[in-house]
């Protein structure tokens, strides 16, 4: 069984992304494929693009699946050196539907055993270098869903993620991505509050 420190704080997002990384490997979940292994998930991701999407971010989260099409690594000689950093979402339609939207995504979730912590609003900055692209390029408004990725596989995240893109076109909105991401949280924190954050 996972073993979680005690705390008895709340988590939220500032916390994950701020907190210095623990000089430690990572979990890899069994759903994530290895680079030269048989995939055990039909939607899971390799172990390098899991390792690596979100370089850049202090928490170093891995990534379980996103709905996003575009390839990884991206062509060209700095494939490897594309650093991402957080930013909030402005004047996009989704941010005036967002509570609406939130209490309809939450039962999506849940119906297809995602076992989630948090769910946020949020756009991805990407930089070459923190030198040579000081202006970085802002990625599509991303609903950011962090999960328990010991529990969860990327097939779930998959079938919800389907369901909440579908969910989007019913308010006509067709330029949203949908990511999963692990995300650790501790049991006193959750049995506090039992849904930590939905943004």
């Amino acid at each position: 069984m996972t073993q979680f420190p005690e705390s008895t704080e709340p988590f939220t997002l500032e916390d994950e992304e701020t907190r210095m990384p623990v000089q430690q490997e990572p979990i890899i979940s069994p759903t994530i494929t290895p680079v030269h292994g048989v995939s055990p998930d039909p939607h899971s991701v390799s172990t390098d693009e899991a390792r690596l999407y979100y370089a850049g971010l202090h928490s170093s989260p891995l990534l379980l699946y996103r709905t996003g099409k575009e390839p990884f690594p991206p062509s060209g000689s700095e494939a490897y050196n594309l650093l991402k950093e957080l930013r909030p979402v402005f004047n996009h339609p989704i941010r005036d539907i967002w509570n609406t939207l939130s209490s309809k995504l939450i039962p999506l979730l849940d119906v297809h055993a995602v076992c989630f912590t948090s769910v946020d609003l949020v756009r991805f900055k990407t930089f070459k270098t923190e030198a040579e692209d000081e202006k970085g390029v802002s990625g599509p408004v991303t609903i950011w869903i962090g999960v328990i990725i010991e529990n969860t596989t990327a097939t779930a995240a998959h079938n919800a993620a389907t369901d909440i893109i579908a969910l989007l076109e019913e308010h006509n909105i067709i330029d949203v991505q949908v990511e999963f991401r692990n995300s650790s949280i501790n049991v006193q924190a959750l049995s506090f509050q039992s849904r930590l954050l939905v943004r």
